[in-house]
């Protein structure tokens, strides 16, 4: 097997760790934006909101410090792509989600243009689309899958 990195390889070394790692923080979600302005008691948010953000935030962070250690160590070949490929993904659609909770529990406060939640939404919207959408970073995971670089089934 050749282990020479394709200029692809390298754009997705290179590029789709600072973004996923950009997405993998509760500031960078926006969930932390949610304490300046409590609209409701704290046992009303016991539904799952901040729990679930907290769960997503962890996952998240994680991914992105496996994918980094791979890189970080020297070790980044063609068949560990996929790993920043789920690092990424996650990520992203992880603080998609997040936000859209944040702004969820904040309501109309939440997504009006002054508010920083605002931001933070259209900010991990757009992630999803750079450095490789998400719907390309499914194929390089789906890919490795069939080719039995990754197993998780």
């Amino acid at each position: 097997m050749d282990h020479e990195l394709s200029d692809a390889h390298k754009l997705i070394r290179d590029t789709a760790r600072p973004v996923a790692r950009e997405r993998a923080g509760p500031r960078a979600a926006g969930m932390d934006e949610t304490g300046e302005y409590p609209p409701r008691p704290v046992p009303r948010l016991s539904g799952g909101g901040p729990a679930r953000a907290a769960i997503q935030i962890e996952a998240a962070r994680r991914l992105v410090y496996h994918a980094a250690s791979l890189v970080d160590a020297g070790k980044y070949e063609r068949q560990d792509a996929p790993y920043l490929s789920i690092a990424k993904t996650f990520a992203t659609e992880m603080s998609i989600r997040v936000s859209s909770d944040a702004i969820q529990i904040l309501g109309a406060q939440g997504y009006m243009k002054d508010h920083p939640l605002e931001r933070h939404y259209r900010d991990a919207r757009q992630l999803t689309i750079v450095e490789g959408t998400s719907q390309i970073q499914r194929l390089v995971i789906a890919r490795a899958m069939i080719q039995g670089e990754i197993n998780y089934w």
